[in-house]
């Protein structure tokens, strides 16, 4: 994808990490951050972004093209980015949490293919462990309620 301007690149890709549920209830700043840290990668058809049984800790969007999800050598899924809808295709956002072997191989079946790579280290390096933000999160919408429930017991 060619962008007008840097501000419209990473624009986009706030919106598109704003599309995946473990990252709506982060602030807009550190979304940015995120969107900031997020490697672009270019992929030709037949190549493989993950192979099944491979160590994993890396978080991804496709952003251009189209791949197959494979499982022990069977395709159980088709993956194509669609601009016209809002859907966001993103794969291993657990390998933000934990180290994990990969389930299936993804290969890309389009001529070109562009996916966005946010690591572990990375993220951990802009925002910290998602585990205390998740946590966190959970703790002040707690609290939160707890306010506003006292409130209407009175």
């Amino acid at each position: 994808m060619v962008f007008k301007s840097e501000e419209a690149r990473l624009d986009y890709h706030m919106k598109l990490l704003r599309g995946v549920p473990l990252f709506r209830p982060i602030i807009n700043e550190d979304i940015q951050e995120l969107a900031k840290a997020m490697v672009e990668l270019h992929f030709k058809k037949g190549e493989a972004l993950l192979q099944q049984g491979d160590s994993g800790g890396t978080f991804y969007i496709l952003r251009a093209g189209s791949a197959n999800v494979l499982k022990d050598g069977k395709v159980v899924k088709s993956l194509k980015v669609n601009f016209t809808g809002n859907d966001v295709l993103y794969f291993e956002e657990r390998a933000l949490v934990e180290n994990q072997v990969q389930e299936v191989t993804v290969i890309f079946t389009s001529d070109a293919a562009e996916v966005l790579a946010l690591d572990r280290e990375s993220f951990e390096l802009t925002l910290g462990p998602l585990q205390e933000i998740t946590s966190g999160m959970r703790a002040r919408r707690r609290a939160i309620t707890t306010r506003f429930s006292a409130y209407g017991s009175e």
